[in-house]
């Protein structure tokens, strides 16, 4: 590839989708075995430059959801076209989406307080 000074380089995508394919079933499964399902979101742009390579991410998501790993799901939230002009309201569309899909996970979260509320450095006096 030739060096050049923009800001965004340009998107080059692999000619052998079948190689692409067996390196995310390879890390999806690895994945699975520890995590269990997973959900993927997809954050880059659906316009310009990136939108072969989200394009081209879709079609192996959707071909491993077809053949190999059915409980693998999968959004496109394209953030700097939600967000634009500073519309970060439009971020709880995909918290939306997150939260629905957390739903579905089992997991287990905490907040542990070890030493009472001297811990919190806004309660410490100096």
């Amino acid at each position: 590839m030739k060096p050049n000074m923009k800001i965004i380089p340009p998107v080059v995508i692999s000619s052998d989708f079948n190689e692409s394919y067996q390196a995310a079933l390879k890390h999806a499964q690895e994945i699975k075995k520890t995590y269990g399902n997973q959900f993927w979101i997809n954050l880059i742009d659906k316009k310009k430059e990136q939108l072969p390579l989200g394009t081209e991410f879709t079609k192996l998501v959707n071909n491993l959801k077809d053949k190999d790993m059915k409980s693998l799901d999968y959004t496109w939230f394209d953030f700097h076209g939600e967000c634009a002009k500073m519309k970060w309201e439009n971020l709880s569309k995909l918290v939306m989406i997150v939260n629905e899909q957390l739903k579905s996970f089992s997991h287990f979260s905490a907040e542990v307080n070890l030493g009472g509320p001297s811990d919190d450095p806004r309660n410490r006096k100096y």
